[in-house]
């Protein structure tokens, strides 16, 4: 019964979602923008993990 459920909601998701026309266009800036800024965010994270975990050994550790 759940797994019925579970289907008619995936059918009635997949019918709203064959009206939607919204196709967003990303120009070059924007995906190169984009693109820098999940390098910094990655840096970032990997600098705070090795902070709160002590490790003093990553050459990023050293940049900050």
């Amino acid at each position: 019964m759940q797994e019925r459920i579970e289907e008619m909601k995936r059918e009635v998701e997949e019918e709203a979602a064959k009206e939607c026309t919204f196709a967003p266009i990303i120009d070059k800036l924007s995906d190169r923008m984009m693109t820098q800024r999940a390098i910094v965010l990655k840096v970032h994270t990997c600098t705070v993990h090795l902070v709160k975990t002590h490790l003093s050994f990553c050459t990023l550790c050293h940049l900050v």
